[in-house]
Protein backbone atom coordinates (compact mmCIF):
# COMPACT_ATOMS: atom_id res chain seq x y z
CA UNK A 1 0.00 0.00 0.00
CA UNK A 2 2.67 2.54 1.02
CA UNK A 3 5.79 2.53 -1.15
CA UNK A 4 7.83 4.97 0.91
CA UNK A 5 7.86 5.94 4.56
CA UNK A 6 7.15 9.52 3.48
CA UNK A 7 3.85 8.34 1.99
CA UNK A 8 2.93 6.82 5.34
CA UNK A 9 3.81 10.08 7.10
CA UNK A 10 1.75 12.05 4.56
CA UNK A 11 -1.26 9.83 5.22
CA UNK A 12 -0.73 10.18 8.98
CA UNK A 13 -0.79 13.97 8.67
CA UNK A 14 -3.93 13.73 6.53
CA UNK A 15 -5.62 11.54 9.15
CA UNK A 16 -4.54 13.78 12.03
CA UNK A 17 -5.94 16.87 10.30
CA UNK A 18 -9.26 15.21 9.53
CA UNK A 19 -12.31 15.96 11.63
CA UNK A 20 -12.60 12.39 12.89
CA UNK A 21 -9.07 11.99 14.24
CA UNK A 22 -8.99 10.39 17.70
CA UNK A 23 -6.32 12.70 19.14
CA UNK A 24 -8.04 16.05 18.82
CA UNK A 25 -4.71 17.49 17.71
CA UNK A 26 -5.14 21.09 16.72
CA UNK A 27 -1.63 21.83 15.47
CA UNK A 28 0.74 19.48 13.66
CA UNK A 29 4.27 19.63 12.28
CA UNK A 30 6.63 17.14 10.68
CA UNK A 31 10.29 16.44 11.23
CA UNK A 32 11.10 17.72 14.68
CA UNK A 33 14.85 17.23 15.01
CA UNK A 34 16.68 17.30 18.32
CA UNK A 35 20.09 16.22 19.60
CA UNK A 36 19.19 12.56 20.13
CA UNK A 37 16.96 12.01 17.11
CA UNK A 38 14.05 13.18 15.05
CA UNK A 39 10.31 12.70 15.52
CA UNK A 40 8.39 12.16 12.29
CA UNK A 41 5.32 14.07 13.43
CA UNK A 42 4.58 16.16 16.51
CA UNK A 43 1.10 17.29 17.46
CA UNK A 44 -0.22 19.64 20.12
CA UNK A 45 -3.70 19.07 21.50
CA UNK A 46 -6.17 21.75 22.54
CA UNK A 47 -5.22 21.11 26.19
CA UNK A 48 -1.52 21.70 25.40
CA UNK A 49 -0.32 18.10 25.44
CA UNK A 50 2.45 17.04 23.07
CA UNK A 51 2.08 13.81 21.09
CA UNK A 52 4.90 12.36 18.99
CA UNK A 53 4.60 9.81 16.20
CA UNK A 54 7.25 7.54 14.67
CA UNK A 55 6.23 6.03 11.34
CA UNK A 56 7.86 2.96 9.81
CA UNK A 57 6.86 0.71 6.95
CA UNK A 58 8.38 -2.46 8.42
CA UNK A 59 10.95 -1.87 11.18
CA UNK A 60 8.58 -1.64 14.13
CA UNK A 61 11.32 -2.41 16.70
CA UNK A 62 13.37 0.57 15.54
CA UNK A 63 10.25 2.72 15.65
CA UNK A 64 9.54 1.52 19.19
CA UNK A 65 13.04 2.53 20.31
CA UNK A 66 12.64 5.95 18.68
CA UNK A 67 9.16 6.48 20.13
CA UNK A 68 10.41 5.54 23.59
CA UNK A 69 13.25 8.06 23.24
CA UNK A 70 10.67 10.71 22.21
CA UNK A 71 8.76 10.08 25.42
CA UNK A 72 11.50 12.01 27.23
CA UNK A 73 9.90 15.21 25.95
CA UNK A 74 6.37 14.26 24.92
CA UNK A 75 3.27 13.48 26.94
CA UNK A 76 2.26 10.63 24.62
CA UNK A 77 4.39 8.75 22.10
CA UNK A 78 3.19 6.44 19.33
CA UNK A 79 4.52 4.10 16.67
CA UNK A 80 2.58 4.25 13.40
CA UNK A 81 2.63 1.26 11.04
CA UNK A 82 0.69 0.27 7.93
CA UNK A 83 -2.27 -1.97 8.75
CA UNK A 84 -0.43 -4.86 7.06
CA UNK A 85 2.21 -4.76 9.85
CA UNK A 86 -0.25 -4.46 12.74
CA UNK A 87 -0.50 -8.15 13.59
CA UNK A 88 3.30 -8.59 13.69
CA UNK A 89 3.76 -5.70 16.13
CA UNK A 90 0.75 -6.75 18.23
CA UNK A 91 2.48 -10.06 18.97
CA UNK A 92 4.91 -7.96 21.03
CA UNK A 93 2.23 -5.86 22.69
CA UNK A 94 3.96 -6.25 26.05
CA UNK A 95 7.03 -4.37 24.70
CA UNK A 96 4.86 -1.36 23.87
CA UNK A 97 2.98 -1.49 27.16
CA UNK A 98 6.17 -1.90 29.21
CA UNK A 99 7.57 1.30 27.67
CA UNK A 100 4.28 3.18 27.71
CA UNK A 101 4.39 3.65 23.93
CA UNK A 102 1.23 3.41 21.87
CA UNK A 103 0.66 1.75 18.52
CA UNK A 104 -1.45 3.00 15.64
CA UNK A 105 -2.20 1.28 12.36
CA UNK A 106 -2.96 3.27 9.28
CA UNK A 107 -4.23 2.68 5.77
CA UNK A 108 -5.81 4.85 3.16
CA UNK A 109 -8.83 6.40 4.91
CA UNK A 110 -8.22 4.21 7.98
CA UNK A 111 -6.65 5.14 11.30
CA UNK A 112 -6.83 3.06 14.45
CA UNK A 113 -5.26 3.22 17.89
CA UNK A 114 -4.30 -0.38 18.63
CA UNK A 115 -2.48 0.29 21.90
CA UNK A 116 -3.11 3.44 23.92
CA UNK A 117 0.07 5.25 25.00
CA UNK A 118 0.53 5.96 28.68
CA UNK A 119 0.63 9.65 29.60
CA UNK A 120 4.04 10.75 30.85
CA UNK A 121 5.46 13.84 32.43
CA UNK A 122 8.31 14.90 30.12
CA UNK A 123 11.76 14.46 31.64
CA UNK A 124 13.17 17.17 29.36
CA UNK A 125 10.67 20.06 29.57
CA UNK A 126 13.03 22.41 27.68
CA UNK A 127 12.81 20.01 24.73
CA UNK A 128 9.03 19.91 25.10
CA UNK A 129 9.03 23.72 24.75
CA UNK A 130 11.23 23.45 21.63
CA UNK A 131 8.75 20.99 20.13
CA UNK A 132 5.87 23.36 20.93
CA UNK A 133 7.81 26.17 19.21
CA UNK A 134 8.46 23.91 16.19
CA UNK A 135 4.74 23.26 15.81
CA UNK A 136 3.89 26.95 16.14
CA UNK A 137 6.37 27.88 13.38
CA UNK A 138 4.72 25.60 10.83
Amino acid sequence: MFVKESHLVDELVTQLTSSGNPFAAVRIASEFGYLNGRADVVAVTSDQLLITFEAKLIKWKKALDQAYRNSAFSHYSYVVLPTSMRSIAMKRRHEFERRGVGLCSIGIDHFEIDIQARKKNPLQPWLTESAFDHVECR
